[in-house]
């Protein structure tokens, strides 16, 4: 699967059922090559649509091994650690 396929995801909380965002960047291990973590951030709401550069956002880092299933449409994650 491709870094964009990726991106159009939803993440979403398989715990409380929230949507936590859209993936923003990856963490790839040097020797294997492999994703060790998604970086999700939400997209901005309010006033924070028409000055992104002014509010970042926080993103939350979530370890490939919460990852319940990914679909057609949709990622779910166990649990996310901010």
């Amino acid at each position: 699967m491709r870094y964009t396929e990726l991106r159009e995801k939803e993440v979403v909380s398989v715990c409380d059922g929230r949507f936590l965002g859209y993936i923003s960047d990856l963490e790839i291990e040097e020797c294997d090559l492999k994703i060790t973590v998604l970086f999700v951030r939400q997209p901005p709401k309010g006033i924070h649509k028409y000055f992104p550069w002014l509010f970042q956002e926080p993103e939350i880092a979530i370890a490939v091994k919460r990852i319940e299933q990914i679909g057609k449409d949709v990622i779910l994650v166990v649990e996310a650690n901010s």
